[in-house]
């Protein structure tokens, strides 16, 4: 059986194959010999009798090219290696999907943003479908990972989106740190921002708007009280805001549940006050206010989301979360700056109104406020009418225009701008 045996048990679906000249002499020999007893290395059956292999009958061959290792060509329905697999085979560690970039800069008025604690994302690939399903976002942030290189970002999120990892690659792996853009954001790995502590960085460029930089940022409790994460994030958002025209968002699990973020306080007898502090500091250094008002483990806020610019935060909220971490926050931030264009109003002309046909109406009007015709004697119906009659007689015998005024500071007058103007002068901006 030798050779034959595992060429024609290789095939699944019973595909003869043209056996050699000499392989027939191997066989026929072997057949003949009814005391020889031997075993298939390949595949552990022993040898039948002779007239399987004496019948002239049993045609072995096909039109089929050769499946033996010795042939020359192989056709194209059989290929070497597969066309797809699981894990991937480069160990670039960019893990920026291959996917085709934008051509043109996308126009968002804003963007939902999931700041989410995985535990291990491997094992909870339908709960985040699930939710990315419901809560559409733009932006997800994640930290706690577990992931290493053999893993492809593939088998994690849909195909519309584009992520860009940090593994932890020295000691227990179960940090890492992620975020994933949707595919029609014009979204760059920022390399320079790179450093030695849980973090990666993107830049998102949306039109009309400023470029916007992303951070995902991991503490691990493990390190204990020492600020040396938070030391390589400084010097990570020191580089970040050298572009002025780029707003920072930061994100991730920060293990910090003594801060009190609304009143930027600590409070006594907290465990972490030294990082707590350092924290507090970094924030108030590069102008970062942290947005998450609601806890996401238990009682204690450690998912955390800064901003250099807090107006732009249309809504915090946090949902229900997928791993030990009670609560997702979700942050929906415009783009741009709301402005709200004024309504044309209607101006009165007073100058010019028609004094006599006004004094004339409202003396009909009261008339017949006073005579029997009036049915009205509430006090809230008499008020309507005489608002109304007010109104149509102005309407009528007043001038007016419709106008639009764009100043919507008219307390900042000639003298406040010069004022200004003589400053700006005086100490010009580097």
């Amino acid at each position: 059986m030798g050779p034959a045996c595992s060429v024609l048990r290789s095939v699944p679906r019973l595909v003869p194959c043209r056996l050699h000249e000499h392989e027939l002499v191997v066989y026929q020999n072997l057949a003949d010999s009814s005391s020889v007893s031997w075993i298939c290395c390949q595949c552990g059956l022993p040898n039948f009798s002779s007239s399987l292999f004496s019948r002239s009958d049993i045609e072995l061959s096909n039109s089929f090219s050769c499946l033996s290792p010795d042939c020359d060509s192989i056709t194209s329905e059989f290929p070497s290696s597969p066309l797809a697999s699981s894990s991937p085979t480069s160990k670039n560690k960019g893990y920026q999907n291959p996917r085709p970039r934008p051509t043109s800069k996308p126009k968002r008025t804003s963007l939902k943003i999931l700041v989410v604690n995985f535990q291990g994302i491997r094992n909870k690939t339908a709960d985040l479908s699930v939710c990315i399903d419901e809560k559409d976002p733009d932006i997800i942030i994640g930290s706690e990972t577990h992931l290493n290189d053999l893993i492809n970002s593939s088998e994690l999120f849909p195909p519309n989106f584009t992520v860009f990892r940090k593994d932890r690659d020295f000691g227990p792996a179960k940090g890492g740190v992620l975020i994933a853009t949707k595919n029609d954001l014009i979204a760059t790995h920022r390399v320079d921002l790179d450093s030695n502590c849980e973090a990666v960085w993107v830049s998102i460029e949306l039109q009309g708007a400023k470029q916007i930089t992303i951070g995902s940022f991991y503490r691990s409790q493990q390190y204990g009280n020492t600020t040396e994460y938070f030391d390589q994030l400084q010097e990570s958002l020191r580089k970040a805001s050298k572009n002025n025209n780029s707003q920072i968002y930061l994100a991730g699990d920060f293990n910090l549940p003594d801060v009190d973020w609304p009143t930027q306080s600590i409070p006594p007898g907290s465990q972490y006050v030294a990082l707590s502090n350092h924290m507090l500091d970094i924030s108030a250094e590069f102008g970062l206010e942290q947005m998450v008002t609601e806890p996401t483990r238990i009682k204690n806020i450690l998912d955390l989301f800064f901003t250099t610019n807090s107006s732009l935060v249309e809504s915090s909220t946090v949902i229900p979360g997928i791993s030990d971490h009670d609560g997702i926050p979700l942050i929906v931030v415009n783009s741009k700056p709301i402005t709200v264009k004024p309504k044309p109003r209607k101006v009165y002309s007073y100058h010019k109104a028609d004094v006599s046909a006004i004094k004339s109406d409202l003396l009909d009007f009261s008339n017949y406020l006073t005579s029997s015709e009036n049915t009205n004697s509430t006090v809230e119906g008499l008020y309507t009418d005489f608002e109304n009659k007010i109104k149509d007689v102005m309407d009528a015998h007043v001038p007016a225009r419709m106008v639009t005024k764009k100043n919507l500071t008219p307390w900042i007058g000639k003298g406040i701008k010069r004022l200004h103007r003589r400053k700006q002068r005086a100490y010009p901006l580097a």
